[in-house]
């Protein structure tokens, strides 16, 4: 084995030194780019396989490739940013209560200011944590949200807004500052839908506590939701007005009542309409533009009829109605009267029809006027020229003008006895 001496170590370090200083200093020298210089008869050779090219001036091109060295800043394009945001939406009778949890991000140091974009709706309280945040107004911009440190901040919203309520809407337009993550959702007293302003994800009906719920999707621009009123509202704000027509049919067999009721929609939006319906009287048909469905319950020992529509009614309807006696009317006979309920005024014709085999004696009225039968003749139901097969012959009675629910017509009912009439010839 053989040992080197220290000045044969210090040779061969010197050399290894400076055999790596050319390829040291090359690295750190500056790229420069080649130029070629090439006839200019010669380019279309040299670019055949290029079919998009530009010739350009020496002082153009070189202006170019300044532009083209594009550093980017130490500072980032914006200053602040909303990075999320979660509102809840509570309808209160004519006010909406509106919170909503921002998460914010200062990109800067020292004071810095988002832009927050709100319409419609007055701020009650921002809070940062347990502080009061600092807001300032600007009538070009609007509200601006200051921040002092750098970083991701929590601020809680509090705000309100008026909600409008119209025949058979109530209706909500606000501005609320939209992230690319947000969420809205939307708490409304009563069994309601949205007819229009929002794409809905989800709705649900709690009937414990008589409130619909709706998670909407977030869009950029104003809030403008078109709702339907709950029906506790709608009976509240209505003011209805009826105009009836009811006659009873006597006949030997059955007795029947066929009711036309105009319901005249004075104020507010209807979206049912009740009926008081005599005992022992079994409704067979209801008919009127845009029934849902209707039915018969007790309330009180009462046969309450209950007419629901498809959509909330403004304008003026008429609802006919028929019920039906499997009894012959006779001996002592009261009017049976189908009264509407949750109206302001109830007036109309009522007419008696009877068959003409029945004797009809000892009439006898109170709060009616009396009328000519011509007019009962004109406006009689559609319902009674349904004729069955074997129907008797009936004559119209009496006619009387009603002008308020409390009336009376009362009567003694009788069957006469049954006569054979024989006829010979011889």
């Amino acid at each position: 084995m053989k040992i080197l001496s220290l000045a044969k170590l210090s040779r061969l370090f010197l050399m290894l030194i400076i055999g790596g200083l050319p390829s040291v200093l090359f690295s750190q020298q500056e790229v420069k780019n080649r130029e070629i210089y090439v006839p200019f008869d010669d380019l279309q050779t040299i670019l055949a396989s290029g079919i998009q090219r530009i010739y350009l001036p020496r002082g153009e091109y070189e202006e170019l490739l300044k532009k083209a060295e594009f550093k980017p800043g130490e500072a980032p394009p914006q200053e602040t940013v909303l990075r999320s945001a979660k509102y809840r939406i509570t309808i209160q009778g004519d006010s909406a209560i509106i919170t909503g949890d921002l998460e914010v991000e200062s990109l800067s140091p020292g004071l810095q200011q988002l832009p927050l974009g709100f319409a419609g709706v007055s701020l009650l309280q921002v809070m940062n944590g347990q502080q009061t945040a600092t807001l300032i107004r600007d009538s070009d911009v609007g509200i601006r949200l200051l921040m002092a440190k750098p970083g991701k901040h929590q601020y809680q919203f509090s705000m309100s807004a008026p909600v409008q309520h119209a025949a058979a809407k109530q209706s909500l337009s606000i501005l609320l500052p939209h992230a690319a993550n947000s969420t809205i959702d939307l708490t409304v007293p009563g069994n309601i839908e949205i007819k229009s302003g929002a794409s809905v994800l989800e709705r649900t009906v709690d009937v414990a506590t008589n409130q619909t719920a709706f998670k909407l999707l977030a869009k950029p621009g104003p809030l403008v939701l078109s709702m339907s009123l709950n029906n506790k509202l709608l009976k509240s704000e209505r003011i209805v007005v009826a105009r009836n027509v009811l006659v009873a049919e006597l006949t030997q067999a059955i007795e029947r009542l066929h009711g036309t009721f105009s319901m005249q929609i004075v104020q507010g939006a209807a979206s049912e309409f009740r009926y008081r319906v005599p005992d022992q009287f079994e409704v067979t048909n209801v008919t009127a533009p845009g029934v849902s469905r209707w039915s018969v319950a007790k309330e009180n020992d009462e046969q309450i009829l209950t007419v629901d529509m498809r959509v909330p009614q403004i304008e003026n309807l008429l609802v006919h109605i028929t019920a039906l006696r499997s009894a012959p009317a006779t001996g002592s006979w009261e009017f049976p009267a189908i009264q509407p309920l949750d109206v302001l005024v109830s007036t109309g014709v009522v007419g008696i029809l009877a068959d003409r085999r029945l004797a009809v004696n000892s009439l006898e009225t109170a709060g009616v006027i009396s009328l000519d039968t011509a007019v009962l003749q004109r406006a009689l139901p559609a319902s009674i020229f349904v004729v069955e097969p074997g129907a008797p012959l009936i004559r119209v009675l009496a006619t009387y003008y009603v002008p308020q629910t409390d009336y009376s017509i009362k009567a003694d009912i009788a069957q006469p006895e049954n006569r054979t009439h024989v006829q010979t010839s011889t």
